[in-house]
């Protein structure tokens, strides 16, 4: 971090805050290159592992998001390369990164929208089927890859609707590639509720494992719960079938493709 605020100017070694204690500045964005480029406009999430921000380009006005690990250790190495590779209308992209021997930094595209986790209204049977087909799409682009990428954290906080009820995917932060040579993952990491089994560490996750993780997101979408028998008197038998077999416990017993699931919930 630079020892004078890149805002205002001031001496920082005596500060005593994340904030400039002159002007307010983060100075969690006083990277260099970073704070020359880029003005934080809002503080969006803190977590024990990274900060995010949306941010606008001071040139062009544009607004990204920047998310920084100040702990080198939380940092999954694999985000920035899975993120350059991807190339989806549905994945913000990557722009660029910036790291200093104490903080890594990446920013990405700005998905305009509101996450599952905070819309204001309800969504019926048919919108819930309808951003459901969106998000088939979206895995099935990630898990058709060569390796395939699995996203594993598949959550309504890491999904985006737009007004025009348009769906991005976020946060790759703990995504990995498929490797037909690994009998586990060497990171146990996600979200409780939501991971399959197989991700607290029994075994390696592959493409299954993110459709376990989106028939829980079908189901919470529909009753608020995580638990699929509380769907059991609200939906219809075939649509209920179709979750269970997403969030069947052993991998095997599921949809092996997201293209599958996406054929299921097209005959409900």
């Amino acid at each position: 971090m630079s020892a004078t605020c890149f805002e205002c100017g001031h001496d920082l070694f005596k500060n005593t805050s994340n904030t400039c204690d002159y002007c307010g500045a983060f100075l969690l964005l006083q990277i260099p290159g970073f704070s020359e480029q880029y003005e934080a406009m809002e503080y969006i999430y803190s977590g024990e592992q990274s900060d995010v921000f949306v941010v606008r380009d001071r040139i062009s006005s544009e607004y990204f998001l920047a998310k920084f690990y100040q702990q080198i250790a939380d940092y999954n190495s694999d985000e920035e390369d899975i993120l350059a590779q991807l190339d989806h209308p549905a994945i913000p992209k990557l722009v660029t990164s910036f790291k200093t021997k104490d903080t890594i930094c990446i920013v990405r595209e700005y998905a305009g929208g509101t996450s599952l986790d905070k819309l204001s209204i309800s969504l019926n049977e048919k919108h819930v089927l309808e951003l459901c087909l969106q998000l088939c799409d979206i895995l099935t682009y990630l898990h058709n890859l060569a390796p395939p990428v699995i996203h594993r954290d598949i959550k309504p906080q890491n999904i985006i609707l737009d007004d025009d009820g348009k769906v991005y995917l976020i946060d790759f932060g703990i995504s990995r590639n498929f490797s037909d040579d690994a009998l586990k993952d060497t990171i146990n990491i996600g979200t409780d509720g939501f991971m399959p089994p197989e991700q607290y560490g029994f075994k390696q996750t592959d493409c299954r494992s993110d459709i376990y993780s989106l028939g829980i997101l079908l189901c919470w979408l529909l009753s608020g719960k995580k638990n699929p028998e509380a769907l059991t008197s609200l939906i219809s038998s075939n649509l209920m079938g179709v979750i269970n077999k997403c969030t069947a416990f052993s991998p095997e017993h599921r949809y092996h493709t997201a293209d599958a699931v996406k054929e299921a919930l097209l005959q409900v």
